[in-house]
């Protein structure tokens, strides 16, 4: 993998990577970075040939929380906690809206109430319910 390819592989990561110099993160070099990110996160860093440095940090309940991949001086981070919970919340949205939809069928007919007789053809308008058992 390539530095370009790294770039855009976070930057796809559905808005929840990051990719930044380690210098800007407040570390003098690429080794104080992997030296201090595996005592604080207790996790070891597996080294790949194209030069990769990658720390995958565990979820206690499965999964992922993040993902962190060092090379040539830059840090990527992915973080699986967060695109989990997004993907959790447009979820969530979806089922939400779906159920909105049909929410005035049931708890505000008298918003909708329309005055028709029972001669009177039943178009997609009429959203009250006395079109009784045949329909």
């Amino acid at each position: 993998m390539t530095l370009n390819e790294l770039i855009m592989d976070v930057a796809t990561f559905g808005d929840c990577g990051s990719f930044k110099k380690i210098k800007e993160e407040g570390y003098t070099n690429e080794e104080q970075f992997l030296e201090e990110t595996e005592k604080s996160k207790g996790f070891k860093w597996s080294y790949y040939d194209d030069g990769r440095k990658v720390m995958v940090v565990d979820s206690p309940n499965g999964g992922w929380i993040c993902k962190f991949v060092v090379m040539n001086g830059w840090l990527a981070t992915y973080d699986y906690f967060s695109l989990e919970q997004r993907m959790k919340d447009r979820k969530n949205k979806k089922e939400v809206s779906i159920d909105d939809y049909y929410d005035h069928y049931d708890n505000d007919d008298d918003l909708h109430y329309d005055d028709d007789t029972a001669t009177e053809d039943y178009g997609h308008d009429d959203h009250n319910d006395d079109y009784g058992w045949w329909r």
